[in-house]
Order: C-alpha cells, then sequence, then structure tokens
C-alpha cells in the first residue's frame, strides 16, 4: 500500500506541476496591464497548481522517510492552500479585482503555525493538525457559502467585453469554483479521516487505507482536469477567452503595444489630476478631445489595457470616489455622494459599485468605518 501511494503521490504531483507550467504559458494580452481577472486568473490558478504539487511531492518524500526539514514544509505549505483558493475565488468572480495591503492578514495563520513548528512544541503536533484543518475548511466553507454571489457577479456585462463570451461562460466559472472547493472540502475530511484511523490504529501514516484513498481519488480528479485542459473544455475555456478576444479583435491595428501605453499614461494623469469623470455627462469624445486622440484610438487603448470599455473604465473611477467619500463623509447620504461621484442613475450606480468591490456602497461603509 505504502508503495501504491508514494507513486500515486508522485503521479499526482506531476500532473498539477504541467498544468501550473501550461497556465504560466498563458500570456497576458498584448500591452494589458490593467488589474483585471482576465489576467490575475490563470496565474492564481496556476498558485494553486503549484502548491498541490508540491503537497504531493513532500508527502511521498514523507513516506519515503525524508529528512525532518523537508518533511516540515509540508505543513506550513498547506496554510498556503485555503488564501490562495480564496484569493482565486475572488478573482474569478470580481472583474476588478484588487489586492490591498490588509489583506497580508491571511499570512498571519501561517506565521504563528511556522513559530509552531520550528520552536519544537512536539505536544502541540495535534494543535497544528487542527489549525491546517480549520483554516482549510473555513476558506473553503466561506468560498462555497458565497457562491451564490457569483451568478450575479459574472452576469456583470463587463466580465469582458462580449456579451455572447459572457452568456456562455459564466457558467463554466461557477462550475469550476464548487468543482476545486468540493475537492479541497472533501480532502479535509479524509485528513480528518486519516487523523481518527491512526490515533485508533496506531498505525503509520504508510499504511493508512484513508491516505491511500484519498490519494487515490485525487488521482482521478487531476487526471480530470487535466483532460479537460487537453481537449479545451468549456469547463476552462473562460481563462482563454478574453485575451484571445482582444488578439483577435486588433490584429490588424496599426497601435502599437508602446503607444498604447503612452496614451493610456496620459488618460490617467488626466483622470487623476483633473477627475473629469465627476462629471455624469462626460463621453468617449470629450475625453478624446481632451487628450487630443480619436475617440476610436481612446476606445482601443481602454480595450487592450484594461479589458474594459471606456464607460466602464470610467465608472471604476467614479466607485472609487465614491468608496472614498463613503470613509472621509460618513454623515452624507450615499445618494449624494453617488451624484457628487459622477454617476446619474441609482442603478447604474449600484451594479458598478457591486462589479468593483463585490458588495453594497452602505455595507462597504460599514464594514470599513470604526
Amino acid at each position: 500500500m505504502q508503495s501504491v501511494t508514494i507513486h500515486t503521490s508522485f503521479v499526482v504531483a506531476t500532473l498539477w506541476f504541467l498544468l501550473g507550467l501550461h497556465l504560466i504559458s498563458i500570456s497576458a494580452p498584448s500591452g494589458a496591464t490593467g488589474r483585471i481577472s482576465a489576467r490575475l486568473a490563470p496565474s492564481l490558478l496556476a498558485l494553486n497548481c503549484f502548491l498541490w504539487a508540491i503537497q504531493n511531492t513532500l508527502l511521498a518524500c514523507n513516506l519515503l522517510g525524508a529528512p525532518q526539514q523537508l518533511v516540515l514544509l509540508r505543513p506550513i505549505l498547506a496554510m498556503l492552500l485555503g488564501p490562495s483558493l480564496y484569493f482565486y475565488y475572488l478573482v474569478s468572480t470580481r472583474p476588478h479585482f484588487q489586492f490591498r495591503a490588509h489583506q497580508f492578514i491571511h499570512l498571519l495563520p501561517l506565521l504563528v503555525l511556522t513559530f509552531l513548528l520550528f520552536a519544537d512544541l512536539t505536544k502541540a503536533y495535534f494543535l497544528i493538525d487542527a489549525f491546517i484543518l480549520i483554516s482549510m475548511s473555513s476558506y473553503t466553507l466561506f468560498i462555497m457559502l458565497n457562491l451564490s454571489s457569483v451568478q450575479r457577479l459574472t452576469s456583470d456585462e463587463n466580465l469582458n467585453n462580449e456579451a455572447e463570451d459572457k452568456r456562455e461562460y459564466k457558467k463554466e466559472v461557477y462550475l469550476w469554483l464548487w468543482l476545486v472547493s468540493g475537492m479541497m472540502l472533501i480532502s479535509v475530511v479524509v485528513d480528518i479521516a486519516i487523523l481518527i484511523e491512526l490515533m485508533l490504529t496506531n498505525k503509520p501514516l504508510a499504511e493508512s487505507v484513508w491516505l491511500a484513498f484519498g490519494s487515490t481519488l485525487f488521482l482521478l480528479f487531476s487526471a480530470f482536469v487535466l483532460l479537460c485542459f487537453l481537449r479545451r473544455s468549456s469547463l476552462f475555456e473562460w481563462v482563454y477567452v478574453l485575451g484571445e478576444a482582444r488578439r483577435q479583435k486588433y490584429a490588424s491595428s496599426k497601435l502599437t503595444d508602446e503607444d498604447c501605453k503612452q496614451y493610456f499614461k496620459k488618460l490617467e494623469r488626466l483622470l487623476n489630476s483633473n477627475k473629469p469623470y465627476k462629471d455624469g455627462r462626460l463621453k468617449l469624445g470629450d475625453v478624446a478631445k481632451l487628450l487630443e486622440l480619436n475617440p476610436r484610438v481612446l476606445s482601443e487603448v481602454v480595450n487592450r489595457r484594461c479589458a474594459m470599455n471606456f464607460s466602464s473604465y470610467l465608472n471604476t473611477y467614479r466607485v472609487e470616489e465614491v468608496k472614498r467619500l463613503l470613509l472621509a463623509e460618513p454623515e452624507k447620504n450615499i445618494t449624494e455622494l453617488m451624484f457628487d461621484s459622477g454617476f446619474v442613475t441609482k442603478s447604474t450606480f449600484n451594479k458598478e459599485f457591486a462589479r468593483v468591490c463585490g458588495c453594497s456602497p452602505s455595507a462597504y461603509r460599514a464594514q470599513n468605518l470604526p
């Protein structure tokens, strides 16, 4: 049984490592630098693949009698599984998700666990196992409980620029998140079963029936995911579709990447300095005139750099202004702040705020005010 588990773990590790390399090879659209899910999703999915690959490699090394220092890496990296899946979930369901400094708090449990391990607290091994399982199950359950909001968020017209792509792939995003979260939860259950088995029977880890079962199950899941990638299944087509659609759309464009970069910098300077977006009547042509650009050129620049149309890009700035005002002027009515930031209708405001922040304006204010 030990030999089978070791070989299975190495095979699983190889599969996930190859998938991670494949995802890394998916390049972002030419000139794209915006903070968008089209760029971050493949990278974060690759990170999860590499973590799963390393975990299975370390498991096999542990069963082969690897040095203690190497064995300690497995529980440390296990604490990254929950946060990495959580950030992948955020990027997949919020097209304009941005990493913030305060989100590094998700690494705090990892630092605590590292201290426990290297402090040689041998009596805390059970506590360490419990710590890891609580972390993984908490993140997984949070994601599964919030997946009901995925359909609403991914149905936003700015998930990509083509409405037909939006309709076609939002179900696949939802399904994949359910699959990977479900597999993570099953892994937690299997790990608990392994701990109970070892405590009741005093078997060595290598002889655990539940470990062999879990390894086999994860191998089947890994093979399924690999097959989906090889067949270019619609389950993962959304990972590719945004970049490919834009590359095809602008394949014959005479606008170079360097031109896009320079024009986009000029646009950002204009919007950040004068805040013209606070005028609800502002149109693409108005901004193009201020920048001395053809409106079509400006539209292409925004699309290639940020994977959204100009109106959505402008509304992103307006949402950031609303976020600032919500905290700076807590006594003001939200509707008043909406108009101050350049929004004209409440329906558009609520939709755009949910797209960018994943919550309502009132919820954002309540969460961030002391």
